[in-house]
């Protein structure tokens, strides 16, 4: 997609672009064009020089490039800020973390322990996000101590409580039942910080880089550089070229994506379980349908169930659905979609076929339950379900 000017103001967010964005909206439409301006409301000129004027609050959305992440920053710091730093070292020292890394200034590159909420190390072939889903699974998490995971030989994980001392490039130094460690970082896997510092603000938008980080944001101005203030309140300057997105927050629209599903089964052939994903296709890779790549969505596969809150006045429920690309043409799923138990939609996706526009009235409904079955093979093969974009609106 073509670079473009932007200068935004939602909220506190003005916005100017000079080449075609695509912005997308609270009730579902897509438009393309250059945006003119984005006060109180956006104005949209189209290739005919035709103008569309819309609420600024109606704007969900402004994608201005894809993300290309550097293969060599694969090591991630996630900050309870709620920003993603990829990097390609960490080292931490007298309570300071910093980063070696091209995808965010020097500003970013160094911040107080206290910041930091994960440090995840990856291995040659698993992504971060794949070592945080096991994690997951194994319940490791955020607590009132730090939780240093390693990989044992054998491949299984394993957890300690403590005290992170320090990071070089090749130990990890930790307090472990009031003994100082030194551990192999080869070994190490993840390093969950516990909680000293108050907890931040809820951001009003999220600004993703060319490079895969991720800003949580008060405000952001762009007009020949991109000036936002982070939620902490530390203000950072960054390249227009290096802007992906703008994704901006609003009461009126939830992503399931940013939900805590209230029920999950997930039960897969011969015990063979697939887990859910956010923002990935359930074998990890992105979220790709019709050959037009999402940043937010879930991966599931057959068979699965999940359950999410609707009752906080909630109309809509919509997503675009189908199997994820990387299939090549597999797979199969029954997808029923429930409010309150009662069936909504029924469909049958096969791999290969386009995505489906999904939008359902969910007004009065105190839960939505999405199901997804296996298809008429029974197999499970390729049963990789996408729900690209999908969320709640009011």
């Amino acid at each position: 997609m073509k670079q473009i000017a932007l200068l935004l103001c939602v909220a506190g967010v003005a916005v100017s672009m000079a080449s075609a964005a695509t912005v997308s909206t609270v009730d579902a439409r897509s438009l393309s064009g250059k945006v003119l301006s984005l006060d109180k409301t956006l104005v949209l000129q189209d290739a005919k020089k035709a103008k569309t004027t819309l609420p600024s609050a109606d704007v969900l959305g402004i994608e201005v490039q894809p993300v290309k992440v550097d293969a060599a920053e694969q090591i991630l710091c996630r900050t309870f800020s709620g920003c993603d730093i990829p990097c390609s070292d960490i080292a931490m020292k007298d309570n300071l973390v910093t980063l070696r890394t091209q995808s965010v200034g020097k500003s970013l590159q160094s911040m107080p322990l206290e910041a930091v909420s994960v440090l995840v190390f990856p291995q040659v072939t698993k992504t971060a996000e794949d070592i945080l889903d096991r994690c997951k699974v194994r319940g490791y998490t955020t607590g009132t101590q730090d939780m240093l995971v390693i990989e044992r030989p054998d491949g299984k994980y394993q957890s300690a409580t403590g005290v992170l001392l320090g990071i070089t490039p090749k130990v990890i130094q930790f307090r472990y039942k009031g003994e100082d460690l030194t551990m192999n970082r080869s070994q190490t896997r993840a390093i969950f910080l516990s909680r000293t510092a108050a907890k931040p603000p809820a951001p009003k938008a999220y600004l993703t880089t060319t490079r895969g980080t991720i800003l949580a944001l008060k405000d952001v101005t762009i007009a020949d550089h991109v000036r936002c203030t982070l939620v902490d309140g530390k203000p950072y300057t960054l390249p227009r070229t290096d802007l992906a997105r703008v994704e901006f927050l609003t009461d009126r629209v939830k992503f399931l994506s940013r939900l805590t599903p209230t029920k999950v089964i997930e039960k897969g052939l011969l015990d063979v379980t697939f887990p859910h994903r956010v923002n990935r296709c359930v074998a990890g890779g992105p979220i790709l349908l019709g050959g037009k790549l999402y940043a937010n969505g879930l991966g599931l596969h057959s068979f699965s169930e999940l359950q999410y809150d609707v009752s906080d006045g909630f109309s809509t429920f919509l997503a675009t659905v189908g199997i994820d690309d990387s299939t090549e043409g597999r797979g199969g799923v029954t997808l029923t979609i429930l409010a309150d138990e009662k069936v909504l939609k029924t469909l049958t996706l096969k791999g290969g076929q386009p995505p489906v526009e999904l939008r359902l009235a969910v007004k009065g409904a105190k839960a939505l339950t999405i199901r997804v079955e296996f298809g008429a093979d029974g197999l499970g093969v390729g049963d990789h379900l996408d729900l690209a974009n999908a969320r709640l609106v009011k």
